[in-house]
């Protein structure tokens, strides 16, 4: 499953393809799984003729900011991916959920061959349901050290558990948790109440993209 490096990742490469474009044209495959029961035409509609203000991120989610409300909001599953292209994709690549063509001829598509991932349309993002429980994200709002304490050290949940709890850190997943535990010398089964004040330092994830 793609986590934060990755999403960000892709969030900067589509903010710096489409932002300040129009949405020319729209192509939806239907899925009601990933639209979440949404409609072709309705999606359609949210994107067709709309500007793209801004892409934004927290955790795994990236949602674009259009003209008007609602905006959508993605989340890419276990295998989701986006591709930022001149051409438009074949009409019979079945991984293919949503191509926009921008006034410009850049094509942004969405894949999910799993159909794991998901889009919403959501008016305020962080405001709502998932992103409205998400925790702070480790890359823009990293807690401090006392921070960290106050929201696991008294938790007998085991440390992964708790850096991969979304309501708690936004963004980490298995291999992050691996890697942070890892350097940190810290078992991953160690329970957050007996984890040293020194130790919880050594856990909070610490990366530059």
């Amino acid at each position: 499953m793609p986590e934060l490096p990755e999403v960000e990742t892709f969030r900067r490469k589509i903010e710096k393809a489409i932002r300040g474009k129009t949405v020319k044209d729209v192509e939806v495959r239907p899925d009601s799984i990933v639209f979440c029961g949404q409609t072709p035409t309705k999606i359609k509609r949210v994107f067709l003729g709309q500007k793209i203000k801004k892409c934004k991120r927290k955790g795994k989610y990236i949602w674009l900011e259009l003209d008007q409300k609602p905006w959508p909001v993605f989340h890419l599953g276990m295998k989701g991916f986006y591709v930022i292209s001149k051409e438009k994709p074949a009409p019979a690549a079945k991984s293919v959920k949503l191509v926009l063509e921008m006034n410009d001829g850049t094509f942004f598509v969405f894949k999910d061959p799993r159909r794991f991932g998901r889009v919403f349309l959501i008016d305020d993002p962080l405001a709502h349901k998932p992103l409205g429980y998400l925790g702070a994200d480790v890359y823009t709002d990293l807690p401090s050290v006392k921070e960290l304490e106050q929201l696991i050290g008294k938790k007998k949940a085991p440390i992964k558990s708790a850096l991969l709890n979304q309501e708690t850190l936004a963004g980490i997943g298995n291999w992050m948790a691996d890697e942070i535990l890892f350097q940190s010398g810290i078992d991953p089964h160690r329970k957050c109440c007996d984890l040293r004040p020194s130790e919880l330092k050594k856990s909070t994830p610490k990366f530059s993209l």
